[in-house]
């Protein structure tokens, strides 16, 4: 494990050709339950399975086949990456992405964004 401290997003994509499992950590308490981390997003559109902590955000987003979900302490992270070095050859990188397109910012103005932009124009138009 490296850490490589603050990167901008133009110096992550190096990164991410470059690792095999990503880290979608938060500590398990009441005010990030529910928190989504861009981590999480980032790492999935990247074809990566994750590790990510057992948070309501993180379960409404995770997959079997998109990596574990794991409480946050270290014993349990450790089981988890045991478990997604064992079964590596069931995560396709490739599925991971197409799967999780809808989170990418472009769907999300399309399909969030635009028709609530729509409704105040309309609404303001009327």
């Amino acid at each position: 494990v490296i850490f490589h401290g603050r990167k901008k997003i133009d110096e992550l994509f190096f990164f991410f050709e470059k690792c095999n499992i990503g880290i979608a950590y938060l500590p398990q308490t009441k005010s990030y339950d529910c928190q989504p981390l861009t981590k999480l997003f980032e790492y999935l559109l990247a074809g990566m399975p994750v590790i990510a902590t057992n948070t309501l955000e993180n379960r409404l987003v995770m997959k079997p086949e998109f990596g574990e979900i794991t409480e946050d302490n270290p014993v349990d992270f450790a089981k988890g990456l045991e478990k997604i070095i064992l079964n590596r050859e069931k995560y396709n990188s490739e599925q991971i992405k197409e799967s999780c397109a809808v989170f990418e910012w472009k769907n999300i103005v399309k399909s969030k964004l635009e028709p609530y932009l729509d409704g105040v124009l309309s609404d303001k138009n009327q």
